[in-house]
């Protein structure tokens, strides 16, 4: 299988109504602490029950969504769950204490890189992107929650960014509303503000279901984020994939480009392309253009030294 074209990250900017899809590859190239492996690893250093410890201990995997998925496919739905709940509280406890130790510079540079696209669609979990959203020289990067000191969320309010699986800092709440946890002088900084939900056992608003039927299950069921994933389905012009695997548990968000009015599609790949997970990659896309009509060109980037968190442009 050969690439169509490669270009340089520039090139993708010469192009308008450009769309960003974020995946894991975002968080790490801000930090390798959030690649999933590392993330595995610190679960085991801190599985205190003896059935999570033996599952993890003979997992021949570190995706956490593919060890749910055989523990609920067993019956041992229990497990599952308490995989579920060890990850996110792994995933909180591998942040930075708060927005303040991200440095400044890098806040910046992400701004600039995001501030390149009409939308924004992420399927991570962590806080990052939402730090970015907040800072206070930002103006441009809507997520459609408006308020003070709790924020609500609003169908008719601008919404440029789309958590599509949810996020630490969203909330559904017992009246069924959407809330997002932000940093507040009564409740303290947005991370001590999951900590303290998870204390008190009450978890965000994730999607991390071992397979897409279950993960859209959730989707479907919850408004909020509904209107997200179907945002994916409406787009136009150019779509940006970054740090995103097209793994068959994410074959719902391959349906929504599938529905898409793209005309292009930009992929980032890592590596040689002749690495398994990149002839997957590039085979998914391959399936993408064949069902999608609208789709005329799909070029591939190198995404090795590309790091949302520095300027892009260096990397031509």
């Amino acid at each position: 299988m050969c690439l169509e074209r490669m270009v340089s990250y520039k090139e993708i900017l010469n192009t308008t109504q450009r769309s960003i899809l974020l995946g894991n590859g975002f968080s790490c190239s801000y930090n390798q602490r959030f690649n999933y492996n590392s993330i595995f690893d610190e679960m085991k250093s801190r599985a205190s029950k003896k059935s999570i410890i033996e599952i993890l201990g003979d997992s021949k995997t570190h995706n956490i969504e593919s060890i749910m998925k055989n523990l609920t496919d067993s019956g041992q739905k229990d497990d599952a769950e308490d995989i579920r709940d060890l990850f996110i509280k792994t995933l909180v406890d591998i942040h930075p204490e708060n927005i303040l130790k991200v440095k400044k510079e890098k806040i910046d540079n992400c701004i600039y890189n995001m501030n390149e696209f009409t939308n924004v669609f992420t399927c991570n979990y962590d806080l990052l992107l939402y730090w970015v959203l907040v800072s206070e020289k930002n103006y441009n990067l809507s997520d459609g929650f408006i308020g003070k000191d709790v924020y609500y969320w609003r169908e008719s309010y601008p919404n440029k960014v789309h958590f599509i699986h949810g996020a630490l800092h969203l909330v559904n709440n017992e009246d069924n509303e959407f809330l997002k946890h932000s940093y507040s002088a009564k409740k303290g900084p947005l991370l001590y503000q999951v900590k303290q939900n998870l204390n008190d056992n009450s978890f965000p608003l994730i999607v991390s279901e071992g397979t897409s039927y279950e993960k859209m299950r959730q989707i479907d069921n919850n408004r909020y984020l509904k209107h997200s994933y179907d945002a994916l389905s409406k787009i136009e012009g150019t779509l940006f994939i970054y740090g995103f695997s097209m793994a068959e548990n994410d074959n719902h968000i391959k349906d929504q480009i599938i529905k898409s009015n793209i005309e292009s599609l930009v992929v980032g790949i890592y590596g040689d392309k002749d690495l398994d997970s990149n002839i997957k990659l590039m085979a998914e896309i391959n399936d993408i253009k064949s069902r999608n009509k609208h789709i005329k060109n799909v070029v591939y980037f190198d995404a090795s030294p590309v790091n949302m968190w520095s300027k892009c442009y260096k990397y031509d």
